[in-house]
């Protein structure tokens, strides 16, 4: 049994989840338009920070729809995906995910500055 503040809590979590992915899908939209617009050559870099930004958008909607609490196995959403494991996985893929973009947008700054770690 949930409380109402918790209620609201999880019903603020979800939407925030559902305006993040509305804001991805715009924002994949722009990329393949950008990229019609462009004769339709692909930028492997681009396409891949729209990969693992899906990723990262997708993992952290999860998150806050099927929140776990780890330590104590405290679970808002009785699930089978409601797993400390499970929970864990899905975090731990989108971090490296984030981690992989950062990586990327500072090799492509290092290209365009022409630096020597490029």
């Amino acid at each position: 049994m949930t409380s109402h503040a918790v209620a609201w809590w999880h019903a603020l979590l979800c939407a925030i989840a559902v305006l993040n992915i509305a804001l991805w899908c715009l924002s994949a939209l722009a990329v393949t338009r950008g990229q019609a617009v462009f004769g339709g050559k692909g930028d492997t870099a681009g396409q891949m920070q729209l990969l693992l930004s899906a990723a990262y958008v997708f993992g952290c909607a999860f998150r806050s729809v099927l929140p776990v609490y780890d330590i104590q196995r405290i679970v808002l959403v009785d699930s089978r995906l409601s797993n400390v494991i499970v929970g864990r996985w899905v975090a731990s893929v989108a971090e490296l995910c984030f981690v992989a973009q950062w990586a990327l947008i500072q090799h492509r700054t290092a290209l365009l500055c022409h630096s020597l770690f490029g």
